[in-house]
């Protein structure tokens, strides 16, 4: 087993904190490595199960106390929540599989169920009854979750918008062929609605068990650094690749 893994490297490609060379390489170093995945699956289990840093340093010391044999990365910087013991109690789910208090990562499809168990909020001005667009009608309707209303109302507008509100009505309507369809038009690549496309077709793409057109559509979205669910995609990405 290697014992030089950066584990604040990996930590901070999670956090979407490295410029977009840095985050290029280390996403190559995850798609072929299977330690370094297995590290980067456990800091997002510690993420996932602990909520603040005293549970974290809880279970950590409790873990080091087991197994002081495995402890490495003497040369790793302090982190606010003793990042040490961290990275080694991460080498010992690596090497062991051991799981946190029986607690495993999600899955792909848990974070996908959990991406489309909030939809997407859409911000809509009105100034009145009298004054309301057609649009803005479908809309008001998208935001109430009445997806097949909604859809009679955009089916005839055609702007990158309407566009892009139909395919989440689609979506969360489980109709995932149409929902690519609309998504993909790539009238969507130069609009306001861009990243927000990509994210959802991606989506879309997995629902429908194309997991391969999903992946390079996370790759496209892992390399920009204010994507706005990069943290997510990074996860999605880490655990296609496993």
């Amino acid at each position: 087993m290697k014992e030089n893994y950066n584990y604040e490297l990996i930590k901070d490609y999670l956090d979407g904190l490295l410029d977009s060379e840095t985050s290029e390489k280390l996403r190559m170093v995850l798609s072929k490595d299977e330690t370094a995945r297995a590290i980067a699956n456990g800091i997002l289990i510690l993420e996932d199960r602990f909520k603040t840093d005293e549970e974290v340093d809880k279970y950590l010391d409790a873990q080091l106390a087991k197994n002081t044999n495995f402890i490495r990365a003497s040369e790793s910087r302090k982190r606010p929540f003793g990042f040490l013991k961290i990275a080694a109690s991460i080498v010992l789910i690596a090497v062991s599989s051991l799981t946190i208090y029986q607690f495993s990562i999600s899955s792909v499809a848990d974070i996908v169920d959990k991406e489309l168990s909030n939809p997407y909020q859409a911000a809509v001005v009105t100034r009145g009854s009298e004054s309301v667009s057609n649009f803005e009608k479908g809309i008001l309707l998208y935001n109430e979750m009445k997806y097949s209303e909604a859809l009679v109302v955009l089916k005839n507008e055609e702007s990158q918008r309407a566009g892009f509100f139909r395919g989440l009505c689609q979506l969360y309507m489980n109709e995932y062929q149409y929902a690519i369809e609309e998504l993909k038009n790539q009238d969507l690549e130069t609009s306001r609605y861009q990243e927000q496309s990509r994210w959802y077709l991606m989506l879309s793409y997995l629902k429908s068990g194309q997991q391969d057109e999903a992946k390079g559509i996370l790759n496209t979205i892992t390399e920009r650094k204010n994507h706005f669910r990069l943290k997510e995609a990074r996860r999605l990405s880490a655990l296609l690749n496993d």
